[in-house]
């Protein structure tokens, strides 16, 4: 059966005016004078009544559930599979409630070992996957600079939870004591192996290939640029630093 998108983006809709209904309610809650919200961390982890966030991408309930990639899923449509974000923005404007993003990404080089050697996501074509996402890292820039008031954090998937980056999820999540949350993330956080040497670099792209995979770091660079630059310019969490 064809997918009902304009029923999904209702449910979206609805399921947004859920949440901010529930955390108002939480906000509104009277407390006993003297007493203070119930927190889960004597450290400072802030009880969802007074601060919530939603991670939309990590919500995967199943495999059919996407991460809001680019791009997501597979089949024969994968290309044009990834995330509209005027859409997503549209659902947040009609539901009325603050949305915002953190720009995710990894190194073009890693991706591009994971989705053709390791795994079989492009029949094992390097061309093909580096237009691919040369391509897609064009319109996350695009979608970037669409909603740039929006943007409060660039972060590396598999970097280290620490420095100012990681002070989004600090704060979006309601840590106010810092040596806690770095203790915590430090628990949580599963080292990934090396990085690639150049070695392993110059074998996994040919030369033929090097002036397309230049291309795909040139836009890969700019994007996180441009993320930066939003960041600092918004300083969404300046005056709770």
């Amino acid at each position: 059966a064809k997918a009902n998108t304009t029923q999904i983006q209702e449910n979206l809709v609805q399921i947004l005016v859920q949440i901010n209904e529930r955390a108002k309610a939480g906000e509104d809650r009277a407390l006993p004078e003297g007493v203070e919200p119930r927190r889960t961390d004597d450290e400072g982890f802030t009880h969802p009544s007074r601060v919530m966030a939603l991670p939309i991408n990590t919500l995967q309930a199943s495999s059919s559930s996407g991460e809001m990639s680019y791009p997501n899923y597979h089949g024969d449509c994968r290309k044009l599979n990834f995330p509209d974000m005027n859409l997503f923005y549209d659902a947040c404007d009609k539901a009325r409630v603050d949305c915002q993003h953190v720009y995710i990404y990894r190194d073009p080089y890693a991706i591009l070992k994971s989705t053709t050697v390791n795994r079989d996501h492009n029949g094992n074509n390097k061309l093909a996957a580096i237009h691919l996402y040369t391509s897609l890292q064009n319109v996350i820039a695009a979608q970037l600079t669409e909603y740039s008031d929006k943007t409060v954090g660039c972060m590396g998937m598999l970097d280290e939870p620490s420095g100012e980056w990681w002070e989004t999820v600090r704060h979006l999540f309601g840590w106010k004591n810092r040596t806690s949350f770095e203790q915590f993330t430090k628990q949580k956080f599963y080292k990934p192996r090396k990085s690639m040497s150049e070695q392993e670099r110059t074998e996994l792209v040919p030369p033929e290939l090097q002036v397309y995979m230049a291309s795909w770091m040139r836009a890969h660079d700019r994007t996180i640029q441009l993320c930066q630059q939003q960041f600092q310019r918004n300083d969404p969490f300046a005056s709770l630093t």
